[in-house]
């Protein structure tokens, strides 16, 4: 072996070189993805390109059975990572698609993220919860207990307080308007 004669008894290939990282290894036997050597012989588009070879089958690690790397939107969920590490996926599904379980960033989808995911009303991705969008997700409505500072008193929506409530006749109407003498209402509290 290593002679650029290949002996058909003994040898699959023989290239002369000391070079274990090309189309045949320094055993004489072809490379191929899963014998634990990544070729560096090809380019990217190359058929039998290598990006790793890690010699196992395991799909949700950094090294598919392909022996292409592993990379967030793939569809296989890696699982040899923890969170805070780079690459860590807590999902991957594969797809583009933002207001399903797993965001394209391969994280699941939170209140607060920016993306109008499951369960979720809105999502503005702020810690503001006086605005349109709540902290909650849901979307902003006169009786949810917070007053709206986003909005002037004239705009649709605009709140002069909110107490939570649908009592009419106490300090905030049920309009979320202040109650006040000449409104019509005989405040009881």
């Amino acid at each position: 072996c290593g002679d650029s004669q290949v002996n058909p008894a003994e040898e699959d290939c023989d290239d002369g070189n000391r070079i274990d990282t090309d189309a045949c290894r320094n055993d004489c036997t072809p490379a191929r993805c899963g014998d634990g050597v990544t070729r560096t012989d090809l380019a990217s588009n190359d058929r039998g390109y290598e990006a790793c070879d890690d010699a196992n089958a395991v799909e949700n690690d950094a090294c598919l059975s392909s022996c292409l790397a592993a990379r967030c939107g793939d569809g296989i969920h890696r699982r040899d990572l923890n969170a805070g590490e780079l690459g860590y996926e807590a999902c991957d599904d594969g797809n583009e698609d933002e207001t399903d379980d797993c965001l394209n960033n391969c994280q699941l989808p939170s209140c607060g993220d920016g993306e109008i995911g499951p369960n979720e009303a809105c999502d503005d991705g702020n810690r503001i919860d006086t605005d349109a969008c709540r902290n909650t997700c849901e979307i902003a409505r006169c009786g949810d207990g917070v007053t709206r500072s986003d909005l002037q008193l004239s705009e649709p929506g605009g709140e002069a307080c909110d107490d939570g409530n649908a009592i009419n006749t106490d300090a905030c109407t049920s309009a979320c308007r202040n109650a006040r003498c000449g409104d019509g209402i005989v405040r009881t509290d």
